[in-house]
């Protein structure tokens, strides 16, 4: 008999699978496994539609008529992968009640739904982690923080950092990035590139800072920011790009390429010193230079001016002294990006995940 992986409501960023999830799904059917999805109910596009009772009542109707392809996805599945949100109790109880191999894809650097939402009940989480076959991680501190958290035994958890096609994510794409260069009116300029979610620790408050202090002296550095941070004064110096408009998992690489600099971390935070960001690894990969702030599990791969560029935390001047020592210096820039590369090639290759997965589904 085929297996079959089930999928219940995984993560979804720009009309996709958060690319965690596909290369997992990509592997599944490589190894001639099925896999079936329960796609998450469509959300409004404001909290305040999202609250809404006419969103409401559609997010009932929908799972009402997701339920019978539920029941059926769960009776006939081999495993059943789920996911952090309020309801995964939910789902790992009818996982148990099938005797379902259940697999939690901890995609996330909060430990506890408490974390986020201070009135849910711990036990449902002590519940939902204890059950598990196994617990999927990003990073060795999110790993121990769990065991610790939750009494799980050591061999429970398995760690894959954030992994990539280095084949797709390398350094290729000239002719797309002067294209897109060309596209913003920005050729010629000096890129300086921050993408990704807008976490504490991300710290785009103070990128934003920096580039407010180089608009006048430095003119010919420009800042792209994917996606958008939205309410934030606008600076001639920044470019701050829609996600809908320019974000795909294809076309990602083309946009890093564009940069000059990367930038992002400068900001300590307990989430943010138990990650080691896929945004930043997709920019070692690219060989682009990276600056950033020391800490947590950056210190176990990074070294200043070896494959990245430190700076102290909470600083905006910082960031702007050592974004203009690298626009002084583009050689010595260029070569802690190509060292930045190689450390992805070791480290951060797609072997290293697929190790993780198939120990987990074996």
């Amino acid at each position: 008999m085929k297996k079959k992986a089930f999928f219940v409501k995984p993560v979804i960023r720009a009309g996709a699978f958060y690319f965690r999830i596909s290369q997992y799904m990509d592997y599944l059917k490589s190894k001639g496994w099925d896999v079936c999805v329960l796609y998450p109910a469509p959300d409004g596009s404001t909290m305040q539609e999202r609250l809404g009772f006419k969103q409401t009542i559609s997010k009932i109707w929908f799972l009402f008529c997701q339920f019978p392809k539920f029941l059926w996805n769960m009776a006939t599945s081999t495993v059943v992968f789920v996911f952090p949100s309020p309801m995964m109790g939910v789902y790992v109880l009818w996982a148990k009640l099938f005797r379902k191999k259940i697999i939690i894809e901890h995609i996330v650097s909060y430990i506890s739904h408490q974390d986020i939402f201070p009135k849910f009940p711990v036990l449902v989480d002590q519940f939902v982690y204890r059950s598990a076959r196994y617990i999927l991680t990003h990073t060795q501190s999110v790993s121990m923080a769990l065991e610790k958290r939750y009494h799980i035994p050591h061999e429970k958890i398995l760690v894959s950092y954030c992994a990539l096609d280095l084949e797709h994510f390398s350094a290729k794409y000239h002719k797309e990035s002067e294209e897109i260069k060309k596209k913003l009116n920005i050729t010629g300029h000096y890129i300086v590139f921050y993408h990704g979610l807008h976490h504490p620790w991300h710290a785009l408050d103070l990128i934003l800072e920096a580039a407010a202090l180089l608009e006048n002296t430095h003119p010919q550095i420009t800042f792209l920011i994917l996606p958008e941070k939205l309410n934030s004064s606008q600076k001639k110096n920044v470019l701050q790009l829609s996600e809908h408009e320019h974000y795909s998992w294809q076309t990602l690489p083309h946009y890093i390429q564009t940069a000059d600099l990367w930038v992002s971390g400068f900001r300590v935070h307990e989430r943010g010193e138990r990650s080691f960001g896929s945004t930043l690894i997709q920019a070692m990969a690219m060989a682009r230079p990276i600056i950033t702030s020391p800490g947590g599990e950056k210190n176990k791969f990074l070294i200043h001016e070896e494959n990245a560029f430190f700076v102290p935390p909470n600083s905006s001047e910082a960031i702007k002294n050592k974004i203009i020592e690298c626009f002084k210096n583009p050689n010595m820039a260029r070569q802690v990006g190509m060292n930045a590369r190689k450390t992805a090639e070791k480290h951060f290759s797609i072997d290293h995940l697929e190790k993780m997965l198939k120990e987990a589904i074996r």
